[in-house]
């Protein structure tokens, strides 16, 4: 699942996937394009990693978008 967040022009998202049958993956894009992996081993950890990540976001003005219809101005956060 991926999740982007936009303020003033500037973009982070969030993406989580099961990498194993125990093993889940969530990868962290700040504004800047640097990528930040967690792996967890219960799905119930990655999600409050998940929603924590999202939350701060949305308490510093960041405003949850679609993914679908997004195409990257930056090239760093098309990686």
């Amino acid at each position: 699942m991926r999740r982007r967040f936009e303020l003033n022009g500037e973009y982070v998202q969030t993406e989580t996937r099961q990498c194993d049958v125990d093993c889940w993956e969530l990868r962290i894009t700040d504004a800047e394009g640097n990528v930040t992996v967690q792996y967890f081993s219960d799905p119930s950890l990655l999600d409050r990693a998940a929603i924590r990540a999202h939350r701060d976001w949305e308490d510093f003005g960041w405003v949850s978008e679609p993914f679908e219809n997004w195409v990257p101005a930056s090239h760093s956060l098309s990686k």
